[in-house]
This record gives structure tokens, C-alpha cells and sequence, in this order.
């Protein structure tokens, strides 16, 4: 039977994947035991993607089944009481799915949306809240031993619910404030700002396809721009870092990443055990550095990969089906499923970005990418690694968002391997592209990691939290290492624009872990493919989920907490990536 996760239930995923529990077929040793999928999705229908025309009512309804199991739990028998457990979980297994919806379409169209974004956001962490006390009230009245027999029949956590502690008006207050401060994070970035130069306003747009500016001008007019607009964001993020330490120690933590780490990524460790990583990839800025000079001195051009997008989304699901063929079967029926259900949804105009969720009732998952150029390709490669570990495994994916992005990350690696087969003279520089971004979200999610340790345990402290302090400390992590991340503001401010710290606080450093593990797959498939490959496989369909350390030992992966074990796979990159960039010189 399936276990009950609460953090699968209650997970707000907005970037990747969501929260699960444990998976299958780990590399033990025995080569006739091979990874496979375990699970396959079922058909989403267009009546599952409807939001609901009354929240309110649909909270009421609910508050009227909790009513209905607090009767029954006092005086019901066993079976009676499973079925209501039962009953109670499902409606949370619908009403995240419906805020999965309502995620989508708020990414797709904020200003529409805003409203059922918001309210099934509150009505999720209301409801679970209100379920779990129930039953954890329950576990302690005069039926005891009949409602303890019912959890375990239903497949629930009895530890879970015993040591439950229901949650205060206060902490309620705390969440809707949380979730109002994100949203008004939305609207800034989502805002198009303007600068006014020589009396003409200009927009970011307006500024590109100007013929009449010089670079310097439109620099300067850029930088203005998103000054404007990230000092905005900024002065929202140590609002939020306030409240949210304020929430994380009403729950019973020392600061919000305490809370975080442990309760919503289930890694396994703590953000005081990850100083090591971070300084070895801040000071290995140079295989970065390298691939940046190569897009900036011609030898590479990102211009070059446009004719991407001009393919189209049935090209882009032909190429991914072909090229999972050569991975897994079941991938590749699996990319043929998501595109027969419309489930990777693209918006030009939407929230930038790409993000995957779960829809637990038909076992699925939903893309959303937020981007029109050759992007939306490389976005639905990693998000089909997300949507697979989603939908193949008999407990929905991962529950530790370190092992989840191992899972879309290295299948991006993988398939730069394999891309001449699709792209032809493209995959160079495609597979440069890559790497650069690789680099770049390494660099960054250590820079970004260090800053939102520095931020939450300062805040904790009794230290008031500045924009000029966040900025002053991100500017100096980036002098350290001689690396200037985003030229288009101040140096100091480009941390204000990973919506990471504001959606997902305490998920970035799932990049650094990940990042590594996967240049680790990269590195033993373009030496070995099929090494590789079931490396990658052994990764996707796991057998346990125990965390980040305990989870990449057992299917024969790295820990890239011990920075020798990164330092390795950072020199094995950097020989590729020099002999990539060699490769282009004429001989």
C-alpha cells in the first residue's frame, strides 16, 4: 500500500519537482538486478485541469468531511475509521493537485490568476493542517486503539501524526504573509520597468531593438532598469526572510533553512554542512571564466542555436522521444504520453522559467516553461527528467530535491552526448551552451547558497536584515573570486533576481550537489556511454530515498559534500571543456 507522505501532500512546488517518498531498484551489486521504471502514468483528463468556480465552498465541503471523521473516529470501528482516513487524504491528494493547476496557470497568466494562485496556496496548508489535527486529537481520545489500527490500515504515518502539533492562528497569519510577500514578488518581476534617458522612457524592450543607441547607452539604460526593478525585489526578500524565521521558529527551529532543509527537502543534512562545496566551487571560477570568454571572444555564439526554435514543439517531442529511446524505453513512451496529453505547457509571455509538479491522481506530472527561444528545448529536457522521476516510480519521485535535480541535469548532460545525431554541426556549441550554464549554476548556487546562509542566520541573530548589507556581502563573495556573475546592474544586486530565494527558500544548494553528481554521470558516459547511461537509470529509478548522502552511496554515486570528491569532477570537466574549446581552433 502506499505510504501517506504529509511533505508530498503539502510541498508548494514552484520550480521543479515535488516532494515523494521512496522508489525503486537500487544498484546493489547484482548485474542481473537492472534499474526500471516501476509505474507508468494514467491519461490527465481536461475535467481534472479545471479549477474550481468557488473556493470557498470547496473549503467548506472539506471542513464538513473533518467534522464528519471527528464523529466517527470517537465511536467507529477500525474499518470505519480507515475509510475516513482515507477520505481525508484523498481530498489533500485533490486539493494539491488543483493548486498544481492553478500554479500553471498563474505562471502563464498572473494577473488572471492571482487570486486562485493565492487562495489554494492558504486552502492547502489550512486543510492539511486541519486533517492532521484532527486525526493527531483523535489518536489521543477514548477510541485510541481503534483509530491507531485505522492509520496503519490506511497506510498513514502513525509517528507522523502522534507527534503532530497543530498548527497556531499565529503560524497561519505567518503563511498567508509568506505567500502575499512571494506574490508581490511576482508582480515586481513580472512588471515592465522603465528609465528615462535624454526625455525618452525606455523599456528593456524598447532598448534591444533600439538602432539608435550605442552599446554604452544601452547599458546604462538597462542597468537602470533593473536596478529599479531588483531593488524593488530586494527590499521584498528581507521582508519575507523576517517572517519566514519568524514562522520556522514558531515551529520549533532555530531559522527558516534549519526548517527547510530537514522538513521540505529531506536531504539528510544541514546548511552548516555544506561550507566545504561551497568554497571549493567558488574558487574553481576558472572553467567558467574559460567557457564565458569562449561565447564572448566568437567561438562560440548562442545566436548560432536560434534555429532551434524554429523546429517547433513537434520536433522538439520526435527528438526527445528518439533520444530517450536510446536511454530507457519507457522514457521514450513516457515523452509520447506527455505530448498525447498536452502536459508540458509553454507560454513566450508568461513567468520566465520552467518548473514540473505532480498531479497525484493520475500518477502524472505537469511541465510549465515560460521561455519562446531555443531555451524551451533545453528547459524541456531537464523538466522531462523531473516529470520522469515524477511519474515511473511507485512513490512518485524523489523526496530529497538534491537527488531530484540529479535526475534532470544529467539527463541534459546525457543528451548533449547524443546531440549531433540531432543537431548536427550544432552540438558544439550546444553542448558548450550547456556547460556554461552548468558552470554558471554551480558558481552561482554556491554564491547564492552562501548569501541565504549569511542572510537567514543574521536575521536569526537579532541583526536588522538591509538591502545595502545583502548586497555589500554578495558583492564581496564575487571580488573574492574575481568573478563578476551579471553585468547588466550592479554586482551586488543580481542575487534579487533568482526567484529561487523567493519561491523555494533553501533549494538553491540543491544545484551544487546535483550539478557535480550529474558532470559526474557526464563525465563517465562521454568516456563510457553505457556506463553512464545506467549510472543515470540506477539515479532516476532508486530504491530508497534517504536522503542526499545515504541516497547517492547506495546506486554507486559520489557524496559531493566532501569536496575532493567535487575537486575530482571538476578537473575532469575542465579537461573536456578545454579540449572542446581547443577543438574549435583551426588547425
Amino acid at each position: 500500500m502506499e505510504k501517506r507522505n504529509l511533505a508530498l501532500i503539502i510541498a508548494a512546488v514552484v520550480i521543479v519537482a515535488a516532494a515523494a517518498c521512496v522508489v525503486v531498484a537500487m544498484n546493489n551489486g547484482d548485474d542481473d538486478e537492472q534499474p526500471h521504471a516501476t509505474a507508468f502514468p494514467e491519461t490527465v483528463t481536461q475535467e481534472s485541469r479545471e479549477l474550481p468556480s468557488d473556493p470557498d465552498a470547496e473549503r467548506a465541503s472539506a471542513q464538513a468531511l473533518i467534522d464528519q471523521f471527528t464523529a466517527l473516529a470517537a465511536t467507529g470501528t477500525s474499518d470505519e475509521i480507515a475509510q475516513g482516513i482515507t477520505d481525508l487524504y484523498s481530498v489533500a491528494s485533490a486539493f494539491s493537485e488543483v493548486r498544481a493547476w492553478a500554479t500553471v496557470y498563474y505562471n502563464m497568466d498572473p494577473t488572471t490568476y492571482e487570486s486562485a494562485y493565492t487562495s489554494w496556496n492558504e486552502i492547502v496548508s489550512w486543510y492539511v493542517d486541519a486533517m492532521m489535527t484532527a486525526m493527531h486529537e483523535a489518536v489521543g481520545g477514548d477510541n485510541a486503539d481503534n483509530v491507531k489500527a485505522a492509520i496503519t490500515a490506511a497506510g498513514a504515518s502513525l509517528t507522523e501524526i502522534e507527534s503532530y502539533a497543530p498548527e497556531s492562528e499565529s503560524v497561519q497569519e505567518l503563511r498567508s504573509k509568506e505567500t502575499e510577500l512571494t506574490t508581490q514578488y511576482t508582480t515586481v518581476v513580472s512588471t515592465d520597468y522603465t528609465y528615462t534617458y535624454n526625455g525618452r522612457t525606455w523599456t528593456v524592450d524598447s532598448v534591444d531593438s533600439s538602432t539608435t543607441l550605442t552599446d554604452e547607452q544601452k547599458a546604462e539604460i538597462r542597468a537602470g532598469i533593473y536596478n529599479a526593478k531588483y531593488t524593488d525585489a530586494a527590499e521584498v526578500y528581507v521582508e519575507l526572510v523576517g517572517v519566514r524565521n519568524d514562522l520556522a521558529q514558531a515551529l520549533g527551529y532555530e531559522n527558516y533553512l534549519d526548517y527547510s532543509y530537514s522538513a521540505l527537502y529531506g536531504r539528510g543534512y544541514t546548511y552548516s554542512d555544506v561550507s566545504d562545496v561551497l568554497q571549493t566551487t567558488l574558487t574553481s571560477a576558472s572553467v567558467f571564466d574559460s567557457l564565458r570568454s569562449a561565447f564572448t571572444d566568437g567561438t562560440f555564439s548562442t545566436k548560432d542555436l536560434d534555429a532551434i526554435s524554429t523546429y517547433g514543439q513537434d520536433w522538439n517531442y520526435s527528438t526527445l522521444e528518439s533520444f530517450t529511446e536510446t536511454i530507457d524505453g519507457t522514457m521514450s513512451e513516457f515523452v509520447k504520453y506527455m505530448e498525447d496529453n498536452g502536459l508540458v505547457y509553454t507560454s513566450g509571455d508568461g513567468i520566465a522559467g520552467g518548473f514540473t509538479t505532480n498531479l497525484r491522481a493520475e500518477h502524472s506530472a505537469v511541465v510549465y516553461i515560460g521561455y519562446a527561444d531555443y531555451t524551451l528545448f533545453t528547459t524541456m529536457v531537464h523538466e522531462m527528467g523531473h516529470a520522469a522521476d515524477a511519474a515511473l516510480t511507485v512513490s512518485y519521485g524523489s523526496e530529497c530535491m538534491d537527488i531530484a535535480e540529479i535526475q534532470s541535469q544529467a539527463l541534459e548532460g546525457l543528451f548533449c552526448l547524443s546531440s549531433s545525431d540531432y543537431i548536427g554541426e550544432l552540438s558544439d556549441t550546444y553542448t558548450a551552451n550547456f556547460l556554461l550554464n552548468v558552470m554558471y549554476t554551480l558558481y552561482m548556487g554556491s554564491a547564492v547558497t552562501d548569501l541565504e546562509i549569511w542572510a537567514y542566520t543574521t536575521e536569526a541573530s537579532g541583526t536588522t536584515l538591509t538591502v545595502d548589507a545583502l548586497c555589500e556581502h554578495y558583492a564581496a563573495i564575487q571580488e573574492a573570486t574575481g568573478v563578476v556573475i551579471d553585468t547588466r546592474m550592479d554586482s551586488g544586486l543580481h542575487w534579487a533576481s533568482v526567484g529561487h530565494l523567493f519561491r523555494a527558500p533553501g533549494y538553491y544548494v540543491s544545484y551544487v550537489t546535483s550539478v557535480l553528481n550529474a558532470m559526474e554521470i557526464f563525465n563517465t558516459a562521454s568516456e563510457n556511454w553505457d556506463q553512464g547511461v545506467e549510472m543515470y537509470k540506477y539515479i532516476l529509478y532508486q530504491t530508497i530515498d534517504d536522503g542526499y548522502v545515504n541516497t547517492v552511496t547506495a546506486v554507486g554515486l559520489s557524496n559531493m559534500l566532501d569536496s575532493d570528491n567535487a575537486s575530482k569532477v571538476l578537473e575532469n570537466l575542465k579537461a573536456y571543456v578545454d579540449a572542446l574549446i581547443a577543438a574549435q581552433s583551426p588547425s
